[in-house]
C-alpha cells in the first residue's frame, strides 16, 4: 500500500513540477525582501507576490514598486519603486543636482527610506532588467495588503517638459 502510495506521489510531482515552475516563471512568485531600502513600505521578512506577467504585458509606470536583477550583478535580485520613467526630470534626493534626465530605454529606481545609499540601486537602470511588479504583501498576516503605487510629492516632472524647476542636468550615460 505504501508503494503504492509512493507511486502515486512522484506521478503527481512529475505532472505538477512544470506547471509549478512555468506559473513562477511567467505568471508570479512570492519573494521574500532581504533588505532595508523599501522602509517603511517593506520590511525584511515580509513575503511579497511579484507578478511577472504584468511586467511583460503592461507599460511600467512611475509609482509601482518592481523587482529587478541588478545592474551590478545579474545574479541578484533588487527591489525598489519606480520614480519616473524615460524622458521625465527626477530629483535625485541625495546629489546636489536639480534634476536628472531619465535616458530612453531606463527608469529611475529609489528606495522608499530615508537613507538607501548603501543599499539598492538609486538612479537609472535599463527597462530590461525589471522582473516583475510587487503587488502584495502576504506574510506577515497583519500586514497583508496591496502595495501603493505611489511617486513622493515634487520628485518628477513627466515627459521633461513644463514644470519649474530651474536648473536641469542630462545624466552622465547620456
Amino acid at each position: 500500500a505504501s508503494r503504492a502510495l509512493l507511486g502515486k506521489v512522484a506521478g503527481a510531482s512529475i505532472f505538477a513540477a512544470p506547471i509549478v515552475i512555468t506559473f513562477t516563471d511567467v505568471v508570479g512568485s512570492i519573494q521574500s525582501v532581504t533588505d532595508t531600502s523599501m522602509q517603511p513600505t517593506l520590511e525584511p521578512s515580509d513575503k511579497i507576490f511579484v507578478f511577472k506577467m504584468l511586467a511583460r504585458l503592461e507599460k511600467h509606470k512611475s509609482g509601482e514598486i518592481c523587482v529587478y536583477k541588478s545592474p551590478r550583478d545579474p545574479n541578484v535580485k533588487e527591489i525598489g519603486r519606480i520614480i519616473g520613467m524615460e524622458g521625465d526630470w527626477v530629483k535625485n534626493r541625495f546629489t546636489y543636482r536639480a534634476a536628472t534626465l531619465v535616458p530612453q530605454g531606463h527608469c529611475w529606481i529609489e528606495g522608499d527610506g530615508q537613507d538607501v545609499t548603501s543599499e539598492g540601486t538609486i538612479g537609472p537602470i535599463p527597462l530590461g532588467l525589471i522582473e516583475g511588479r510587487a503587488v502584495q504583501i502576504l506574510w506577515p498576516p497583519k500586514r497583508f495588503g496591496f502595495l501603493p503605487a505611489d511617486v513622493p510629492m515634487g520628485r518628477a516632472l513627466p515627459g521633461g517638459g513644463g514644470g519649474s524647476w530651474r536648473r536641469r542636468e542630462r545624466h552622465p550615460e547620456d
